[in-house]
């Protein structure tokens, strides 16, 4: 590899690095956001809290990859004094955006899935050890059960989920 294929490799780690950054502070602030309104009491909420985040990075991103395209594809078709080497730098930058863009809006937040939400093995499969537990039905209405706990939540009574031992308060009061 010459020194412009490497020029062109060391600016796309810039640009992925920076725009995986911004992936991440978007992912973190929804998933900040859900925790903080109470939203966040299982792993399809999670799913629906990085969704929200990745959902607000979708048209810059494409903006930033059509943008960089069209400044380097005519490049690649060049036939002028120093297209040779220009060629080289935009080889690496063209393959590069395009691969950088799947793993932002994919594999980013997947990566970011796995790390929030199976960091343990309750967090994952939705069940509690405690040993009184409570069961939600549909219509909210509880009831003490032996066992796991099967979340089935509305938003009034997810203010009253314990993420020490994953179960509901017995209170009725459904203040926040």
């Amino acid at each position: 590899m010459s020194i412009a294929v490497w020029v062109g490799i060391i600016a796309l780690a810039g640009l992925d690095a920076e725009t995986g950054v911004v992936m991440l502070l978007y992912l973190d602030l929804a998933y900040e956001r859900w925790q903080k309104e109470g939203r966040l009491v299982g792993i399809g909420a999670l799913k629906e809290a990085i969704m929200f985040g990745a959902v607000k990075r979708i048209r810059p991103k494409i903006m930033t990859v059509g943008t960089i395209l069209a400044g380097l594809i005519p490049i690649m078709f060049s036939h002028g004094a120093g297209s040779d080497v220009m060629k080289r730098i935009a080889a690496p930058m063209i393959g590069g955006v395009i691969t950088s863009k799947i793993l932002e809006l994919i594999i980013y937040p997947v990566i970011y899935m796995l790390w929030k939400g199976g960091s343990s093995r309750d967090d994952v499969t939705g069940y509690s050890s405690c040993t009184s537990s409570i069961k939600v039905t549909s219509g909210g209405a509880r009831k003490r059960m032996g066992g796991p706990t099967y979340l089935t939540l509305h938003s009034h009574i997810a203010r009253n989920y314990c993420r020490g031992c994953k179960t509901l308060n017995t209170s009725d009061r459904r203040d926040a």
